[in-house]
């Protein structure tokens, strides 16, 4: 799979689209948070909700990265979901590393890979 990704994305870089750029259409609140931990490493997510609404008064969504991480293009996304009702949870795939290069983005995406073969995936 990270060898069709990258030869489909040789070209790509981690720039917005304009849709991933857009700002939330109402007011949220967002912070980094812990979700779980690994081997004795905490991996830290980025939670959004609707302002002044408590994250356990509106459903749910899980936001998962494309190859290049968790970077601000996907925590944007996520708050712009929470503008619409949700709560989210932008999970981070790569224990904080993001890609600005295709071939970074294809050596995280592998070490998933790798990680799912040891049965130690996030």
């Amino acid at each position: 799979l990270a060898d069709v990704t990258a030869a489909t994305h040789a070209t790509d870089e981690p720039v917005a689209t304009p849709a991933a750029s857009t700002p939330p259409t109402a007011r949220v609140d967002s912070r980094p948070v812990i979700y779980t931990n690994i081997d004795g490493q905490n991996i830290e997510g980025w939670l959004a909700w609707p302002a002044g609404e408590a994250p356990g008064d509106s459903p749910g969504l899980i936001v998962v990265h494309e190859w290049w991480g968790l970077n601000d293009n996907l925590k944007q996304t996520s708050e712009r979901l929470a503008a619409e009702g949700y709560v989210t949870l932008a999970v981070d795939l790569y224990r904080g590393e993001t890609a600005e290069t295709p071939k970074n983005a294809m050596k995280l995406m592998q070490g998933l890979d790798e990680e799912a073969d040891a049965g130690e995936c996030a």
